[in-house]
């Protein structure tokens, strides 16, 4: 996009570190598009390379029963009345498979005027099976332990 076209020394090395940090992280554009993803969050969502995730919508990626919740999570923070997001949701991977996500995110300018989200995915899928398990909800009861 536009906006990593000029980014400065500085900004190229957060670059770097971005593509390196051990967690899964995307950087988002105010409408929910992804500007930047490093591997972890690929592989997260089940893609082998970050770059084909770019321009995709985080929409997209999230579960259609939690669409609604997180639109309104991340417009509170576009609005400055949040500074922080932060959500338990379930995401669709390239496969179609659900997994369950902890998205925490912080809402940040990289250059003057043009803010976007910095967002980290923690993978919380096997404590929130374990979780619906011990609920008794519909589909755990004869699985294998």
């Amino acid at each position: 996009g536009h906006t990593l076209a000029r980014l400065s020394d500085g900004e190229a090395r957060f670059r770097q570190m971005f593509a390196a940090m051990p967690v899964a992280a995307a950087l988002l554009d105010r409408a929910g598009h992804l500007l930047m993803i490093n591997r972890e969050c690929a592989h997260f969502f089940g893609y082998d390379a970050p770059e084909q995730m770019v321009a995709m919508s985080v929409q997209d990626l999230i579960h259609p029963d939690d669409q609604h919740a997180s639109a309104l999570a991340l417009a509170a923070v576009r609005a400055r009345a949040g500074p922080l997001y932060q959500m338990e949701t379930r995401y669709l991977r390239r496969d179609g498979v659900v997994r369950w996500g902890n998205a925490c995110g912080v809402l940040i300018e990289l250059a003057p005027g043009q803010p976007c989200f910095l967002a980290k995915i923690s993978d919380v899928h096997e404590r929130k099976q374990t979780e619906r398990g011990m609920d008794g909800q519909p589909g755990r009861e004869d699985a294998d332990p």
